[in-house]
């Protein structure tokens, strides 16, 4: 047996250490897979590694493995400190019969069992001032026997954890407290299996003198860099003399204990080597002179605060304000993880739902308050933790960016997201209408909720139904009519073979059209509506013109009743030429029609000759019938007298233009002319330019 000696083991210890950590941690920050790192994966080791993760213990890697997949991404390991020792020389607990050049390897330290301190912090989140927490690890390695073979497998490691013992110091401190402040029962770590091992270190190994400052009372108006400073120079009370009047200020022995203070950082960081024995009487000077082990830093970036300013301008009563907020912050992302650890599983009930949100919600204001993050309230469903959302983009020198409300922007962002996705699920029905509430315009999410409700064959009535409220809140939108329009021509061929759910529909809907007009009736969304309603549900009906008649009574100026009607009766399948155009002669109209609907037009001008509406419903009832203009002249003339005289008087304008075109044709241009003339000079002189433009025309054929 060849021992290696004591500088050899520092060296093979520290080697040993140095490289394993660093392999170790950056699997743990980039969450690569650690089972490779521990003895259950060796398949010389009768044993499997003894694992203690803030007191809980573990059966494998695999759950720790989980526990740190848990976190998420942006949970950085940060080893500020490693110290290492050699437990057992030459370790031999499962190690094979034959180890190759088992003699060199023994003396250089490679047969040791090593016990590993580490110390450092967990940053959580990758932005500077994020909230970070100390820890300290041990671990005990042991040599992996399977490289100790002449052919070793590759990629294998080196050294594997036997036992490893971690605990993150103020993660319960922190989560207790929240649970006091929230009335919750205090969080108790779990008992130790008894069977569970733990590396043990001496005293003599692993203990380093601390002095702690003295500290005096902070004033008022003090700030944490202020305090922070004076603290320092309370454990470096020669630097400050040595700043101020240079080194041949101080006397032999102080220049001593000035050096070992400015070595104590770099011994403490490894950042200086020594031997064994002389880190020993280095840290016998230090306890001798009472030199601070740890010490503040002479500037230390305390960074910014949501607002731009320095957090190390805050007071003393600020900082302790805003480190609450944080520890607050902090116990309630350890209970949101915890909940998403346990969803899983499967391990969530509609309670931790709940108060899952709730705390959510409790994160967003502290993350408003303390970082100025805006957290919509999508993001705190836990429904929606599987959706990245897809914010708006912007070129950076827009000329003027939209300034969206944050609520709006998160919606529409987690919309983009779901359509990108092609995602058709209830949530997604439930994310449309949010937005439609929002901005009931956005043409682009109705058309993204039809492919929702067409394949997720959702109930067409339904949804009309819902639609029929939205209609009486926004009676001006017409993305709502589209929709309506879509729906049925989607829901139509089901039922078509259904004359009862066809006559059902028809009158569902012909009652809800009722009650917008009623609203707004000149509602041209719901005119045009009705119109392709009648047209697709065939409903060419004495009680659909009676309806439009109705509104010409009470409003003989509606022009959208007007235009339904000439709809109704000029282009009804069974007495009109199916595609005629409106501006054209139909023989398929019967006479008698043409001649109600002049003598209709006729008394609706008699109630009021100038409006307009009436008059272009007759000039087209004109053309329907191939009737000559000359056949209503009597009828115009009624309204114009001693046109051109002292004592004319006009009581229609549009009387006046149909005459216009009457003496056109029969060739009376003069008169025709005079027609023309006496409206830009009086009767519609607002219309000038037009009128001079026809009269221009008068010689034209």
């Amino acid at each position: 047996m060849t021992l290696p000696d004591a500088d050899t083991e520092v060296k093979a210890s520290s080697e040993a250490a140095d490289t394993f950590v660093g392999n170790y941690y950056q699997a743990l920050n980039s969450l690569s897979a650690i089972a490779p790192f521990y003895v259950n994966s060796s398949t010389r080791y009768s044993v499997k590694a003894d694992l203690s993760i803030n007191g809980k213990v573990l059966a494998a890697p695999d759950e720790y493995k989980a526990m740190l997949d848990a976190q998420g991404p942006n949970v950085l390991y940060e080893v500020e400190s490693i110290d290492a020792h050699v437990i057992n020389p030459s370790f031999s607990h499962d190690a094979p019969e034959h180890i190759h050049d088992e003699a060199r390897v023994e003396k250089s330290g490679g047969l040791a069992s090593i016990v590993v301190t580490i110390m450092g912090k967990i940053q959580f989140g990758k932005a500077r001032d994020s909230l970070q927490q100390p820890f300290n690890e041990t671990l005990v390695l042991v040599p992996n026997w399977d490289v100790m073979t002449r052919n070793p497998p590759r990629a294998a490691k080196r050294w594997l954890i036997m036992s490893q013992n971690f605990r993150a110091l103020r993660a319960l401190t922190i989560l207790n407290y929240y649970q006091q402040q929230t009335s919750l029962p205090p969080f108790v770590m779990p008992a130790k299996a008894k069977g569970s091992t733990k590396a043990g270190v001496s005293d003599s190994q692993t203990t380093q003198p601390t002095i702690r400052p003295k500290t005096t009372a902070s004033t008022p108006n003090e700030t944490v860099e202020q305090r922070s400073q004076r603290r320092r120079l309370l454990t470096n009370p020669l630097e400050q003399r040595v700043r101020d009047a240079g080194l041949s200020s101080l006397s032999p022995a102080e220049k001593k204990t000035y050096a070992h203070s400015q070595l104590v950082l770099p011994v403490t960081e490894n950042r200086i080597p020594l031997t064994s024995k002389a880190e020993r009487e280095f840290w016998k000077v230090v306890n001798k002179d009472g030199l601070a082990a740890r010490r503040l830093r002479l500037r230390y970036g305390w960074g910014q605060d949501r607002t731009g300013r320095d957090v190390g301008s805050y007071t003393v009563a600020e900082f302790e304000k805003r480190s609450l907020g944080q520890a607050k912050l902090t116990a309630l992302d350890i209970l949101h993880r915890a909940f998403l650890d346990r969803r899983a599983r499967g391990r969530v009930d509609d309670e931790d739902v709940e108060n899952e949100k709730a705390r959510r919600l409790a994160m967003a204001a502290l993350k408003r308050e303390l970082y100025g993050e805006i957290v919509g309230s999508l993001a705190q469903d836990p429904e929606w933790d599987d959706v990245v959302p897809i914010p708006q983009s912007e070129p950076e020198d827009a000329l003027a960016k939209i300034a969206y409300a944050d609520d709006y922007a998160e919606v529409v962002s987690y919309l983009r997201a779901v359509m990108a996705a092609n995602e058709h699920s209830p949530r997604c029905l439930r994310l449309t209408e949010r937005v439609i509430s929002m901005n009931p315009a956005h043409y682009t999410v109705w058309l993204y909720r039809f492919q929702l409700v067409c394949s997720m064959y959702l109930h067409i009535p339904d949804e009309i139904t819902w639609l029929n409220q939205l209609a009486l809140e926004n009676l001006k939108n017409y993305q709502i009519w589209h929709h309506r329009q879509l729906l049925v021509e989607h829901y139509f061929p089901l039922i078509a073979g259904d004359d009862e759910a066809v006559r059902a529909l028809g009158s569902s809907e012909t009652s809800f059209i009722a009650t917008m007009l009623a609203q707004d009736s000149k509602n041209y969304h719901v005119w045009s509506y009705r119109q392709y309603l009648v047209e697709k549900l065939g409903l060419w009906t004495a009680t659909e013109l009676a309806s439009t008649q109705s509104f010409v009574e009470t409003d003989v100026r509606n022009n959208s009743a007007w235009s339904h009607r000439f709809f109704l009766v000029f282009s009804d399948p069974a007495a009109s030429t199916p595609e005629s155009p409106a501006t054209a002669y139909d023989a398929k109209v019967p006479a008698s029609v043409i001649d109600r609907e002049i003598a209709y037009a006729q008394d609706k001008i008699l109630l009021a000759p100038q409006n307009q509406s009436g008059w272009l419903y007759l000039r087209g009832v004109l053309v329907k019938g191939s009737r000559d203009l000359e056949s209503v002249a009597a009828f115009a003339e009624r309204f114009v007298g001693d046109l051109g005289q002292a004592n004319e008087s006009v009581r229609s304008s549009h009387a006046l233009d149909l005459l216009a075109d009457v003496y056109k044709r029969r060739g009376d241009l003069p008169k025709a002319r005079l027609c023309l003339q006496r409206l830009w000079e009086k009767w519609d002189p607002v219309r000038e330019g037009y009128w001079k433009h026809r009269a221009s025309q008068l010689e034209a054929p």
